[in-house]
């Protein structure tokens, strides 16, 4: 859009000061604020993204899961090193919540050390990556979602290659950061013309065999093409999904060999993080292997920037959770609930095995919405591996489902085997809630599994604070 000379500094200065009135508007009437701001401000002069981030050092994090949990650990690692940082909290992750998260921190964005961590939508990502021009490209994973909005996993993975092209053309010495175990996310550094990636990863093949789960026996998982020919892929070890150590049965692609890899300790929760020679000791308790991957992801970027190994100690052991993603909520009566985004087959599946890890949980609570920000599709259901709740339903009190899909998924339940009396299905995501007051017995902890709108309905709900205290 061309806008007159005269007036694009008037329309400039009227866009960033719209910005935090419109927030406290938005904020007083219930809401987050967190894109509402930006896209009115982007309305009133749209190259404000791309100048506001122009100068800076931008490290995007894109992926299927995991983006808000990565960017905001590797925001809390910037700090913990002495980087002032600018990052996208909420989850607003369009060109509107990038723009939000920066005309919020005017003062932040005049330090010249200060750097811009963004998570950012898969389908954005092409969009956005050359306007920004990042000087880091990270992407943690790739994995069916939304499939009527996305397309199958290839089709998300070629879209992310064509923002890596387009980004190369405007920023040709940005850094890409790939996920060496996933196959569909490694095979990106084939984009660029010397495959110049940095890649993280777990210690295969003999780390964590104690933590693979019913979802990592390969003769229960189907076959994956290889994302460069098409041909299956074949795999040694599997953590979960498709990720793990492979390579592809016709051409030369294989699993690369990481530069900074995560591998377990002699004494249980102890982890040996490595980089270039480097070993640096973290105490992190029991963490599934996607909560491994996660911190691998962070620490690689965050070295990228300036960080050093011994300042990701602290931000890496004393992570702090954000909103749905194993968030802790006090019920009141010595009660807990777990409450953890699952949004597509791998995170539901995760979830479950989570569950029947914890003997203390003895309430599971599913919730699905099919919304337009969920993606309508809900055939995905069908793909969960529900062989971890099948194996522990004894020990559970109920199982409550809520959403506008909660009757289609105990129709799933039904026929997986799961019984029927334990089954309770209530639409309202708030008289779910209220119910679940009634039937957590006292002393114990409930698993709350809530997919994208459902987990805002019921974080409004908590907001509020219309459970106990």
């Amino acid at each position: 859009m061309n806008i007159p000379r005269p007036f694009t500094a008037l329309r400039r200065n009227i866009a960033l000061k719209t910005i935090p009135l419109i927030r406290q508007t938005a904020q007083r009437m219930g809401r987050l604020g967190t894109a509402m701001p930006g896209e009115i401000a982007l309305k009133i002069y749209p190259p404000l993204l791309a100048e506001l981030c122009a100068q800076k050092p931008v490290t995007l994090v894109t992926g299927t899961n995991g983006k808000s949990s990565v960017s905001a650990l590797l925001a809390q690692m910037l700090r913990s090193a002495g980087l002032p940082v600018i990052h996208n909290t909420g989850g607003a992750n369009m060109a509107s919540g990038l723009v939000t998260a920066l005309g919020l921190h005017r003062k932040d964005l005049a330090q010249a050390e200060t750097r811009l961590v963004f998570e950012i939508d898969e389908a954005w990502f092409a969009k956005l990556a050359p306007e920004i021009k990042p000087s880091c490209l990270l992407v943690t994973n790739l994995f069916r979602d939304q499939v009527d909005r996305n397309g199958d996993v290839q089709a998300v993975r070629d879209k992310i290659a064509q923002g890596i092209r387009l980004a190369q053309g405007q920023a040709p010495h940005f850094q890409l950061i790939l996920n060496a175990d996933d196959p569909y996310v490694a095979s990106l550094a084939h984009e660029l013309p010397d495959k110049s990636a940095l890649f993280f990863g777990l210690a295969w093949p003999q780390a964590f065999p104690e933590t693979l789960g019913t979802s990592a026996r390969l003769q229960d998982l189907p076959s994956y093409a290889c994302p460069l020919c098409g041909a299956d892929l074949v795999y040694r070890q599997r953590s979960y999904d498709h990720v793990g150590l492979y390579h592809c049965s016709q051409c030369s692609f294989t699993r690369p060999q990481p530069d900074l890899t995560l591998r377990p300790g002699q004494e249980a929760g102890l982890y040996m993080l490595e980089y270039q020679g480097q070993i640096l000791e973290l105490q992190l308790g029991p963490r599934q292997d996607y909560m491994l991957y996660n911190l691998a992801a962070a620490a690689l970027a965050a070295l990228q920037e300036g960080a050093e190994l011994a300042s990701l100690a602290r931000p890496a052991q004393e992570q702090e959770g954000l909103a749905g993603r194993d968030e802790l909520v006090d019920l009141g009566q010595d009660r807990q609930a777990q409450i953890r985004l699952v949004k597509n087959p791998v995170g539901l599946s995760l979830g479950l095995e989570a569950m029947a890890s914890d003997s203390a949980i003895t309430g599971l609570c599913i919730m699905v919405n099919n919304k337009e920000s969920d993606g309508q599709d809900i055939s995905w259901l069908q793909e969960v591996n529900y062989q971890p709740l099948l194996d522990c339903q004894d020990r559970l009190d109920f199982i409550l489902l809520s959403g506008s899909r909660a009757e289609d998924l105990s129709q799933v339940l039904k026929a997986q085997g799961c019984k029927a009396d334990l089954l309770q299905v209530e639409p309202q995501v708030g008289e779910a809630w209220t119910k679940l007051q009634d039937l957590l017995k006292e002393g114990s902890k409930l698993m709350a599994l809530p997919n994208y709108t459902t987990m805002w309905e019921l974080q409004a709900i908590l907001k509020e604070g219309n459970s106990p205290s």
